[in-house]
């Protein structure tokens, strides 16, 4: 049975984590709402829940900042994860809904004015949310991927309820399923300002062999806008690099093997 433990770190925010056997998802998430449409939500929270996703994740993290890319820019993005090489492509919802690249201006203070900005450098991605069931957007990646996380902002203001599919060729194998059909915020309802500019931290890591190779993001309502910033993921080792890996260690014992036959 999945287990779930959340840990309360202030009023209206938290970390969950979930999942202590390994054939069970792990979930991360933690949210701050002390901000408005013109300031910026504290960053204790959201921090505190990516730090750990980024220390479960070791040094197999790879993080996506969007600061490469043109301001204004549409899908389809190709997401190189701080690589250097395309790792997956962003594209647009099945509705056509298009989002883009924005920049916030780096003094790290200020909104839009409507309560969305970077979580860290200036560029993020903006989207409106979609009411079907086919995504606001959605991720293709070009190997299997086990852990995903991101930071949102400014999301729920307008009562959308976000959620995340997982799919692996073409299927879909898990969606993120705490909480009323989303993530564990409650959106706000008739009171924008409740949740205008919000941030907040969201990681999964899949169970056992139930990895993906892509992500769906769902809303609930079309009048919410979206900022996504700092994705982060961690991929499947390819069969090919596990078997280099593993003949390099057969070669490394042979190695020490025959040293310590000469020398005895």
């Amino acid at each position: 049975m999945q287990s779930l433990r959340t840990t309360f770190l202030a009023a209206g925010a938290a970390i969950v984590l979930a999942a202590s056997s390994a054939s069970a998802q792990t979930y991360y998430y933690g949210e701050d709402v002390d901000g408005s449409a013109t300031t910026r939500a504290s960053n204790i929270n959201t921090a505190a829940a990516r730090s750990s996703f980024l220390v479960a994740l070791g040094g197999s993290a790879l993080t996506e900042e969007f600061e490469s890319f043109l301001v204004g820019q549409t899908p389809p993005l190709s997401l190189d994860f701080g690589t250097g090489n395309p790792i997956a492509t962003l594209l647009t919802g099945f509705d056509g809904n298009s989002g883009r690249v924005v920049n916030d201006g780096g003094d790290g203070l200020s909104t839009n004015g409507n309560g969305r900005y970077a979580n860290t450098n200036p560029a993020y991605y903006e989207t409106r949310s979609t009411t079907d069931d086919n995504s606001t957007f959605r991720i293709q990646f070009t190997q299997n991927i086990r852990s995903f996380g991101f930071v949102g902002i400014d999301i729920g203001d307008y009562n959308s309820q976000l959620s995340l599919a997982f799919y692996r060729d073409g299927v879909q194998v898990d969606v993120w399923s705490i909480g009323p059909g989303g993530l564990p915020y409650t959106p706000s309802d008739g009171d924008n300002s409740a949740r205008d500019g919000s941030r907040l931290f969201a990681g999964y890591t899949a169970a056992g062999s139930n990895v993906f190779d892509e992500i769906r993001f769902r809303g609930t309502d079309r009048d919410d806008v979206f900022a996504f910033d700092d994705m982060t993921i961690a991929v499947v080792p390819e069969p090919a690099t596990v078997g280099l890996l593993a003949t390099g260690v057969a070669a490394l014992g042979l190695v020490g093997y025959r040293r310590r036959r000469q020398q005895g």
